[in-house]
């Protein structure tokens, strides 16, 4: 899940919609929360890892 700061509306309404869903749906899990300044350079920075493969 990638949203923006903290105090951003969209970003609070998100985690509630989230917290919706996972309430209506247990097996829903969210991998990784990612939180940028939605500056598209951080933002690019913070999940590209997200993409890569781990090694176990």
């Amino acid at each position: 899940m990638l949203t923006g700061p903290d105090l951003n509306a969209n970003a609070i309404n998100i985690e509630l919609a989230l917290k919706d869903v996972q309430e209506k749906y247990p097996d829903f899990k969210v991998a990784a929360v990612v939180k940028t300044d939605c500056w598209v350079l951080q933002g690019n920075q913070k999940t590209l890892p997200l993409f890569r493969p781990t090694r176990i």
